[in-house]
């Protein structure tokens, strides 16, 4: 063990130099340039080391993606990323002014450069609120729309028609991509961005030192007391963060002299809610979550001029909005792997409680049949203990040492609240009897109960537990919308979506045949093994 522990510290050592060197830049593709508000857009990204040779990084694991106007920062959003690749979305809301917006990535890594502007090589992206006169500042013209910014073409993609209608795209070299295609509507583009503009700047020097996110999004936490002040002289608590039904999602942190907590996650997914607790025994606080974001400044944007002509195509982009977004569960999906490391494995004992007999209270439900999990002490300081193991013609062996007790994944450290739980709203009980680490922490045996709603069986936490609500990195998707049965006319603007298209050199990617009244357009981009971008804009 101890040779082993040497290994590893010194293969961190020779492993730490190197990621010290690293320069990331971050671009990302969308699906089009113009939307109206209430719609999704959706969104890949490249994280590529400049630091040696151009090649995608495989050292930051999560994205931010800032959307800007005249008027500040109106939306941020958070991309997980795996060997430099990722996908997500961004969620307009309806109340979105009218206007141009730029669209910014980076990564924690690249803040500690100077000289890098995560403006660079960014796109400009259109909304048009359908519903709502609300405008950007200042921002907004009326006449005659400009010409489309003209796009340099760049890489070997090759992309041919095939007989049967469908598309055809291949690469003599190894490249990964994005593909769009969608309805060509007469609005200008503005400003598409490229990502050879974002791989431009060369690595600058370090003028701070950051933690680089390897695993995923490190997340802080500010913690004040009920005067409203950090919470200090109480170093020694444990905070863990936990999100109902997400039993990967579960995390432990010391909170530190500031008031700070700092959790090192594996990326959250997903907008919900998460519980903050301090343990069993703790003062009354609120909690805040600091942003990950920079605020970047909206830079030069142009002004999104209204063109009377193309009052057409704004009545059909808000009418085809309104019906995706109502028929938005019909919609099939296809979710791309998300990285997601739980800390317990899937060597768990589970009870199903429905099939059992059914008892008034969960104490005889222990007694009964629930063997491996046992309640000591009085109730006001019960504790449930899980068991370790069982020989043959031996007793109960029971760990002596806590274990940690869940209720649809979020730990509960007062355990007579899980001990009155109303068993009727108990679907099963999965119990873990082996030792239990994540963080710093460690624990002998885990039980979870898993209720039928997932709401926790309405347990009533006291003032060391508060809910908040938490946006994670958006779930990547992909899509295909069917055009071939009349029956189902789409009414989607963007007819394909392929975020992360791995192409072997040669290989040809065959895209299903699409039909749209208007035309459309295909859009690739992407690097290939070699480090040149690639760009190919195409009307169909």
């Amino acid at each position: 063990m101890k040779r082993l522990l040497l290994f590893i510290i010194g293969l961190a050592g020779a492993l730490c130099p190197a990621f010290a060197q690293r320069a990331e830049r971050t671009y990302v593709t969308t699906d089009r340039d113009w939307y109206a508000a209430g719609e999704t857009v959706y969104l890949s990204a490249f994280c590529v080391d400049v630091s040696e040779s151009v090649r995608l990084s495989e050292v930051s694991a999560v994205a931010y993606v800032e959307l800007t106007s005249a008027d500040g920062m109106a939306l941020g959003g958070k991309v997980a990323l795996l060997n430099g690749r990722g996908a997500g979305s961004l969620v307009l809301p309806r109340t979105l002014p009218t206007g141009n917006y730029r669209l910014s990535a980076y990564t924690t890594l690249s803040g500690r450069e100077g000289n890098y502007d995560p403006r660079t090589g960014s796109r400009i992206i259109s909304v048009y609120n359908t519903l709502s006169p609300a405008r950007v500042t200042d921002a907004v013209e009326i006449g005659m729309a400009p010409l489309s910014t003209p796009v340099e073409q760049a890489g070997a993609l090759q992309v041919q028609k095939l007989r049967d209608g469908r598309i055809g795209l291949s690469s003599p070299v190894p490249a990964t991509l994005s593909v769009s295609v969608y309805r060509n509507e007469p609005f200008p583009s503005y400003g598409r961005g490229s990502l050879a503009q974002a791989l431009s700047v060369p690595a600058g020097a370090r003028t701070r030192e950051v933690v680089p996110e390897y695993d995923g999004e490190i997340l802080t936490l500010r913690l004040t007391g009920a005067d409203g002040q950090p919470l200090t002289g109480q170093q020694a608590l444990e905070v863990f963060v936990s999100r109902p039904g997400h039993l990967e999602d579960i995390y432990a942190a010391k909170l530190q002299a500031d008031g700070r907590a700092r959790f090192y996650t594996t990326n959250f997914f997903g907008d919900g809610e998460m519980v903050v607790s301090l343990g069993k025994t703790a003062p009354a606080f609120k909690v805040e979550v600091e942003s990950p974001y920079r605020q970047l400044e909206p830079g030069d944007i142009p002004a999104l001029v209204l063109d009377p002509s193309c009052s057409e195509a704004l009545t059909r982009l808000g009418a085809r909005m309104q019906v995706t977004s109502a028929f938005e569960a019909d919609t099939l999906y296809q979710r791309l792997p998300a990285r997601q490391i739980a800390f317990l494995s899937d060597k768990s004992k589970r009870y199903n409680l429905d099939d059992y007999t059914r008892f008034a209270t969960l104490r005889e439900v222990f007694v009964e049949y629930l063997s491996d999990i046992r309640a000591r002490g009085r109730e006001e300081e019960l504790e449930l203990q899980v068991r370790a193991f069982k020989r043959e013609g031996a007793g109960s062996i029971f760990w002596e040492d806590p274990s940690l007790i869940l209720v649809d994944g979020v730990p509960v450290f007062n355990h007579s609240l899980v001990y009155n739980l109303d068993p009727a709203l108990v679907k099963s009980v999965e119990v873990y009897p082996y030792f239990c680490t994540f963080g710093h922490l460690m624990y002998s045996g885990v039980a979870n109960f898993i209720t039928y709603k997932g709401d926790l069986g309405g347990i009533r936490f006291g003032d060391n537990v508060r809910i908040i609500d938490f946006s994670g990195a958006a779930y990547p998707v992909a899509f295909v919308t069917p055009s071939d049965d009349p029956r189902y006319p789409s009414q989607r603007e963007t007819l394909l979506w392929q975020p992360i298209v791995e192409l072997r050199a040669g290989e040809e990617l065959v895209l299903p045949a699409l039909q749209a009244e208007e035309g459309m357009v295909l859009v690739a981009e992407g690097l290939t093994e070699n480090g040149e971008p690639i760009l190919v804009v195409k009307e169909l």
